[in-house]
């Protein structure tokens, strides 16, 4: 059997660690416009030539959470954000698509941080890029560069810890 629970946190922040969430998830923002972006140019252009791109498909939701992986080449920024929380911003704007080609809900739009405000980070996977112990949540990012003791660079991974109000404890 499959066990699927969702645990929804409220975290009281020093300054510091609130400016890095909300750099994270600006980041994740910045990824869903693209994302969407990248599927209105992919439906346009098909709508236009009746060609299918054999790179992507707009109305796949596979396709459209590895367009979002696949932007971390072109912005190295995006390879700050843990990866998982990545292909969940490809998989949010890929489950809209596939409700508006089965329902007639709204096509996904443009996501306007100010106006919306945080963008959930969501680690799908259960304890894999963050740990719970005792009254501390350590959530592991992306990766950045960094001088190595051999003084060369290269990427190290960057995490945060954020002390909880109340200790969690999960029944499984």
């Amino acid at each position: 059997s499959h066990l699927n629970k969702t645990v929804r946190i409220r975290l009281e922040v020093s300054p510091e660690i609130q400016a890095v969430l909300e750099s994270q998830s600006k980041i994740c923002n910045k990824v869903h416009n693209l994302v969407v972006e990248a599927c209105i140019i992919g439906r346009d252009n098909f709508k236009a030539t009746g060609i299918k791109n054999p790179d992507f498909n707009p109305n796949d939701i596979y396709s459209i959470r590895d367009k979002a992986v696949e932007l971390k080449q072109t912005y190295p920024i995006i390879k700050s954000v843990f990866s998982s929380v990545i292909k969940n911003v490809g998989l949010n704007v890929g489950r809209a698509t596939k409700a508006h080609f089965q329902t007639g809900a709204n096509y996904p739009t443009y996501r306007d941080y100010d106006e919306k405000g945080f963008y959930t980070m969501r680690y799908e996977d259960p304890f894999v890029g963050y740990k719970i112990e005792d009254d501390q949540l350590k959530l592991s990012l992306g990766m950045q560069l960094a001088l190595n003791k051999k003084n060369e660079l290269k990427p190290k991974r960057i995490s945060i810890k954020i002390r909880l109000r109340n200790k969690i404890t999960f029944d499984l």
